[in-house]
């Protein structure tokens, strides 16, 4: 099965289903989904609701990102994602005082920022996981503005509380680089190209592996494991249970 099912509006949509976890199961296919906004076009609505049946979207982005960003200001996305008919969930991963820095910042990510926005950000994890927990909000969505930060945060997490080796995890996070070459040129082919841009450093399209493999690095080190940082953000045994039953297949 595809990975990626071919939406033409997002560049960082695809499928967490397939990869192997170290008791021998799989990651259900057409469950779950990461992406960047979901700025959609007339054939990606389609695909959406009709080939893989969107029920939920869980928005990481701030509110000042969904009323200023395409998404949220703009009535033509908006429109599309109702005719999809999946139920949105707004859960802020950062708080609207970082947005600012956030976007101005000049380096690409790094682990320590990783291991913060997983701990400042729990609250919304804690309800994305129980989301994910209930079999029906499935197939779901969740993403964030460019779908390597804070939903990798996220997609490593869930991956790591699956059960999927390390690797495996940065393999994952790691299709983010190429497809962040990808949004970059879509922006730089539109006419306003210019305007999207401005204050938009182009760390901000940069998704290296060494980020996230010193932030599995330092989940290790702080905690001892994948399912005890859940358990230190607050996500506990029930629901980690619950996405294994939901989500693991032979």
């Amino acid at each position: 099965m595809e990975r990626d099912p071919g939406l033409g509006g997002p560049s960082n949509f695809r499928d967490l289903g397939g990869y192997r976890t170290e008791h021998g199961t799989h990651v259900r296919w057409r469950r779950v989904f990461r992406s960047d906004a979901l700025r959609l076009t007339a054939a990606d609505v389609a695909v959406l609701r009709d080939e893989l049946g969107l029920r939920s979207t869980v928005d990481l982005r701030t509110g000042f990102e969904y009323g200023h960003q395409e998404g949220g200001g703009n009535p033509t996305q908006v429109a599309r994602l109702a005719e999809v008919g999946a139920r949105r969930h707004h859960l802020p991963m950062i708080d609207e005082t970082r947005v600012a820095r956030h976007a101005s910042d000049i380096r690409p990510p790094a682990a320590k920022g990783y291991l913060k926005m997983l701990q400042r950000g729990a609250p919304a994890l804690v309800e994305l996981f129980g989301l994910l927990a209930d079999p029906q909000n499935h197939p779901l969505v969740f993403h964030c503005a460019a779908g390597k930060d804070r939903t990798g945060v996220a997609a490593a997490l869930l991956l790591g509380v699956l059960g999927v080796d390390d690797d495996t995890i940065v393999a994952d996070y790691a299709l983010s680089q190429e497809n962040m070459a990808r949004a970059l040129a879509k922006i730089q082919a539109r006419p306003d190209a210019e305007r999207i841009l401005a204050g938009r450093p182009l760390a901000a399209f940069e998704a290296p592996p060494d980020a996230v493999i010193g932030f599995v690095d330092a989940v290790h080190g702080t905690y001892g494991g994948w399912i005890a940082a859940a358990a230190a953000i607050g996500i506990d045994a029930t629901t980690v249970e619950a996405l294994r039953d939901l989500l693991l297949t032979d």
